[in-house]
């Protein structure tokens, strides 16, 4: 028998990349070192090694390769390695080794001043260290070398809409690819602006659960133009939630089969803002809009008892959220002091994950919901029987001020979300929601200590009403 002849660097590249497409990272990179056997200093091999590993999460690893392909790398002569600082400085962003990150894009940038890519990754690194203004340089040089870039003109509008600069930021926004795959799949044309007097039509939803709870609100105003009907279609959790939505008259989850030629246009959920002209003093801010059925929150009225403050707690979200590390607590200890206040019953809104935390938590007394919530109808009705929420930035929050009920946001420093603006205690979406924010990176001791105050504050303003009525059902 012949011996089997030994895969070319080229070849071993080539399933590399292959295994790299299917998600099989480790498989992937056992073939990316077996190339490099044959060069050791070939960037793109580097470079792919370095990306293999970020995926299985060995960060350390990734930064090395990524490292020794830059070192090999020639952006000038092959425009496709740029690339390859582009990802190394996201690692290092997403590490927070920040000087480093900035070191790396600047080095690209001087080799390649029309990096288009790299004037935009230097801007979100820029805005993430609240240095905006040169980020918006950063994104606006990147517009001026590629003037439809989408990326670039996506990520100014979330600096301009945290700034309150609304015109422009919502007109940026549009450039988001969120809503390319579903201009594909529904079989009736999308709303643009023109005139809806008379027409049906659907809104659908874009990104997370927070995200629909928080513009589901624009049912309403669509309504004030004219709309003879409108429908929502929404991730299935939230169906039976939104059917309580006063100006929806049809609501759909993702998983259904719509009728046929019952809407004349349809909208993705993030274009509402911009197509009604939404500023600061034209948010419909009115709250609640959402509710639960009377009989589930009698349900719950039962279930938790008279006490005389009850309190929902929500300290971690998604952990595939992008910036999930930042907005969420370490874990349920973090709040542990604020969990030692007296006469209150605390209860724990986490599904997921967390909600093993509360189940095993015993230095203080914590009601635990999570198996009895099936879906954001069930967690409405709870919360309607709660007196304050007290949450990170996750849909508990969003459904919370959709239901008017009093809430405290827990906000980090890094990377917060544009909708709760640069600064300030108060929101305009949500009028019953009091924000507090990390001063310094990963300070979470500190937003805690600042929400021990106002809990105290808020069981005081409290306490004449419950001796004299005792604690009436919402």
């Amino acid at each position: 028998m012949p011996a089997t002849a030994a895969p070319t660097p080229d070849a071993l590249f080539t399933l590399g990349n292959q295994h790299l497409a299917a998600q099989d990272y480790a498989a992937a990179a056992q073939c990316y070192q077996q190339a490099l056997a044959y060069d050791p200093v070939c960037p793109e091999v580097l470079a792919n090694l370095a990306y293999a590993k970020e995926q299985q999460q060995d960060f350390s690893a990734a930064s090395q390769y990524y490292h020794q392909a830059l070192q090999h790398a020639d952006p000038q002569a092959h425009p496709s390695q740029q690339q390859i600082y582009i990802n190394a400085g996201a690692l290092l962003t997403r590490c927070k080794a920040f000087a480093a990150a900035e070191n790396i894009y600047r080095d690209l940038l001087q080799q390649v001043p029309g990096s288009a890519a790299g004037w935009s990754n230097l801007g979100v690194l820029l805005a993430g260290l609240r240095r905006e203004t040169e980020a918006e340089d950063a994104y606006r040089t990147a517009l001026s070398l590629m003037p439809d870039y989408r990326t670039a003109s996506f990520n100014l509008s979330y600096l301009l809409l945290r700034q309150e600069r609304w015109q422009e930021g919502w007109q940026r926004l549009e450039a988001r690819t969120s809503q390319d795959a579903l201009a594909k799949t529904l079989p009736f044309a999308r709303w643009q602006g023109e005139s809806l007097h008379g027409k049906r039509i659907l809104i659908v939803f874009e990104c997370g659960f927070g995200d629909m709870l928080q513009f589901c609100r624009y049912a309403r105003q669509l309504k004030q133009l004219g709309v003879a009907q409108t429908g929502l279609l929404c991730h299935p959790p939230l169906k039976r939630l939104l059917q309580t939505l006063p100006d929806a008259d049809a609501v759909y989850g993702y998983d259904e089969t719509l009728p046929d030629e019952l809407w004349d246009v349809w909208v993705p959920i993030f274009s509402l803002p911009h197509l009604c002209g939404t500023r600061r003093a034209t948010i419909p801010a009115q709250v609640p809009y959402l509710s639960a059925t009377p009989q589930a929150a009698a349900h719950w009225h039962v279930r938790l008892g008279q006490q005389p403050c009850r309190i929902g707690i929500a300290w971690q979200g998604n952990p595939q959220f992008e910036t999930d590390q930042d907005r969420s607590l370490p874990g349920l200890s973090s709040l542990h002091s604020l969990l030692q206040q007296s006469g209150v019953q605390w209860v724990s809104l986490q599904k997921g994950p967390a909600a093993q935390q509360a189940r095993d938590w015993q230095a203080t007394p914590l009601f635990c919901a999570d198996q009895e919530l099936h879906d954001f109808a069930d967690t409405a009705a709870l919360i309607s029987q709660l007196d304050l929420v007290i949450s990170i930035d996750s849909a508990v929050l969003h459904l919370a001020g959709a239901l008017g009920k009093p809430a405290f946001l827990l906000l980090p420093y890094y990377r917060q979300d544009w909708r709760w603006l640069a600064s300030g205690q108060e929101s305009p979406w949500y009028p019953t929601v009091r924000i507090f924010r990390q001063r310094q990176d990963g300070d979470w001791a500190g937003v805690i200590r600042e929400v021990q105050q106002a809990l105290q504050e808020f069981l005081h303003r409290r306490a004449p009403q419950t001796r004299a009525a005792g604690h009436a059902a919402t």
